[in-house]
């Protein structure tokens, strides 16, 4: 009976370290994450994004455009004039094929409501 008792606790005891172990990963991977997408975040406030001639027309309604500078928006700008046929996605979102594949830069980022993002 003794004998019981002491494994129980040894394994209850054991239970509980490695769930606090498991949070402590979690925290430090949250915290690298953290790290990562700040440098995004400064490199857009340090560097403003150069607007360029496009419109973007949902639904009658124009929107402005904002360019990043690179390889991808490059590529996608030679394709213009270009209609994309969207379809609802996930309850939030809009997707779309463009017909081809372009170049991809793939980095972690933050998007924020009306951000266009390339899905390779």
């Amino acid at each position: 009976m003794l004998n019981r008792k002491i494994i129980s606790v040894a394994m209850l005891s054991v239970l509980l370290l490695s769930g606090c172990t498991g949070a402590q990963e979690t925290n430090a991977d949250t915290s690298s994450r953290a790290q990562v997408a700040a440098p995004q975040e400064n490199k857009s406030v340090a560097e403003p994004k150069k607007e360029q001639a496009m419109k973007l027309i949902i639904d009658n309604a124009v929107v402005p455009v904002t360019w990043e500078q690179n390889a991808s928006t490059a590529a996608l700008q030679k394709l213009l004039p270009l209609t994309i046929k969207m379809s609802p996605y996930g309850g939030f979102e809009q997707v779309g094929s463009i017909g081809q594949s372009i170049p991809s830069e793939d980095t972690q980022l933050t998007t924020q409501y009306g951000d266009i993002v390339l899905y390779a």
